[in-house]
């Protein structure tokens, strides 16, 4: 993981995750449904029930079949890549709670908006999260998320060889962003650590992270 002054630094390879390469490695990837319990823990600790839930990256669906038979829940839309969500569909054809989108759906009344893992590889991580917040959802829960106290950063990740960028995020930035669309955070949690050997020796070590966080936020009504 390198420090980088900005993306065109990276020459970054944005396709990478709607390439072949990547949905085999998804479709192999049966340990990722798992990796699902905060998912269901935090719906169960909300007493959500009978919901409509967006889920920004979601893949092949590993949350929705982690939750699937455990809550009640109307509607699970799962926002991905072209590939992906063309995987998606061939995958679950007979599943009428379950969508796959390109883009955000235009719907209303959406409970939680759930993303893990997805945020810090957008191109834009503050317009894709603007994007995200005129789905005006209930609840939003972003987990495995790389934000901390030090300066917003982009750095590149190695995938495959090619060049992806990931985002270090400035976690009052990110709370000012959800503050002025009416939303409080709840939640604040540490998550999966970050080894030293992932950094890059030219990130300074009062911009490294020992952990991914878990944020939550509410909508004040």
């Amino acid at each position: 993981m390198k420090a980088v002054f900005s993306l065109s630094d990276i020459n970054p390879n944005f396709s990478i995750f709607d390439e072949d390469r990547w949905i085999s490695n998804e479709l192999n990837a049966k340990y990722k449904i798992e990796d699902q319990s905060h998912l269901l823990d935090f719906i169960q600790r909300y007493k959500l029930n009978d919901f409509t839930i967006v889920d920004f990256g979601g893949s092949l669906g590993f949350g929705y079949l982690y939750i699937k038979g455990k809550v009640a829940f109307q509607k699970y839309y799962i926002v991905d890549v072209s590939k992906v969500c063309e995987v998606g569909r061939n995958n679950f054809p007979k599943e009428e709670r379950l969508f796959f989108n390109t883009n955000i759906p235009n719907i209303d009344n959406i409970d939680l908006l759930y993303c893990r893992t997805a945020l810090q590889y957008a191109e834009d991580w503050q317009s894709t999260l603007e994007k995200l917040l005129t789905l005006n959802a209930k609840y939003i829960f972003l987990c495995h998320l790389a934000a901390g106290n030090m300066p917003t950063f982009v750095a590149s990740q190695k995938y495959y060889g090619e060049n992806v960028p990931y985002w270090f995020i400035n976690i009052d930035e990110m709370n000012c962003i959800f503050e002025k669309h009416g939303y409080k955070l709840m939640i604040n949690c540490k998550c999966t650590t970050f080894p030293r050997e992932l950094y890059d020796k030219a990130i300074l070590s009062e911009n490294r992270i020992s952990h991914s966080v878990d944020l939550a936020y509410e909508r004040i009504e």
